[in-house]
């Protein structure tokens, strides 16, 4: 009987000994993917700003100089 209760005991605390691993496994394994999700999202914003402040400043350009003698010529013919 007393083999037994060990044994049930050693399966218990195998079964414990699991069950903390896995939890701690997942733990880390959430722990890491948030980590690289925001990792990847402030790289592709950081990306993001310097792609449109580098290929947003010619259009600008352009769209001012296309609107401002548009406002002069709607101003001039009214």
């Amino acid at each position: 009987m007393v083999v037994l209760v060990g044994e049930v005991a050693l399966v218990e605390v195998v079964i414990v000994v699991v069950v903390v691993v896995v939890v701690v496994v997942v733990v880390v394994v959430v722990i890491v993917a948030v980590v690289v999700i925001i990792v990847v999202v402030t790289c592709s914003t950081i990306i993001k700003m310097v792609g449109t402040t580098r290929s947003s400043d010619p259009t600008d350009h352009r769209l001012l100089k296309a609107t401002i003698p548009g406002m002069v010529h709607l101003s001039t013919s009214n």
